[in-house]
């Protein structure tokens, strides 16, 4: 996500409103932040909002499910998309709720 977001986008949500989005990274390359421009096509400028979108390497979201108790953190070594929870690639404990980490 780092390399490869697109800096500036738009889109037609209905017939009449348009989304322009402007992203870049933090300086720490730690979020993507993001400002969305929501247009009507005859009202013109309808919302104006900033937001962040935090970005975890592979390696910091493994840390982060371990400290809050994920013990069988296996398959998230080998995928090339590391911030997918999924209960097939982890669980948290021996019962069926604690497995949706809902223990």
């Amino acid at each position: 996500m780092r390399n490869n977001y697109v800096a500036r986008s738009w889109e037609w949500i209905d017939q009449q409103l348009m989304v322009n989005r402007e992203r870049s990274l933090s300086s720490d390359k730690s979020r993507l932040i993001s400002r969305e421009l929501v247009v009507h096509s005859e009202q013109g400028v309808m919302a104006d909002q900033f937001y962040a979108e935090r970005l975890y390497s592979k390696e910091g979201i493994t840390q982060l499910l371990a400290e809050i108790g994920f013990k069988d953190l296996r398959g998230l070594e080998n995928t090339n998309i590391p911030f997918i929870l999924s209960s097939s690639i982890f669980t948290k404990g021996d019962t069926k709720d604690e497995e949706f980490g809902f223990g």
